[in-house]
């Protein structure tokens, strides 16, 4: 298995979060530098087709474009699932399960770090 990396970045686009994905699923195995990102895309896809993943995309608000974002996000689902985490609402957005959480108190907010 991999690990799990932060990445704070702002204003990702749809690829830059693809390229992201992939370089954390083949961080030892693949020279990230030698392949073209649509190649990198389609690795990516062929990945999470052939075996499931649980990919969570945090932040979602520092995304340049959703509108490219969102459909990249369907090509590389199923069986894989994505849970998108944003401040911002994406009612409008078909596709898409909504599950609006209430922000946490400082006390829990502290028990979930610890």
């Amino acid at each position: 298995g991999g690990s799990i990396r932060e990445e704070r970045r702002s204003l990702l686009s749809a690829l830059g979060i693809a390229e992201l994905i992939f370089d954390q699923l083949w961080q030892d195995e693949v020279q990230p530098l030698a392949l073209s990102s649509g190649h990198k895309l389609q690795m990516l896809q062929q990945r999470l087709k052939q075996t499931p993943h649980l990919i969570v995309v945090d932040n979602l608000e520092t995304v340049a474009d959703l509108d490219q974002l969102l459909p990249t996000i369907h090509q590389l689902a199923n069986p894989s699932q994505f849970i998108l985490t944003s401040r911002e609402s994406l009612f409008s957005e078909s596709g898409i399960y909504h599950h609006p959480l209430r922000e946490l108190g400082q006390v829990h907010a502290l028990q979930l770090v610890r």
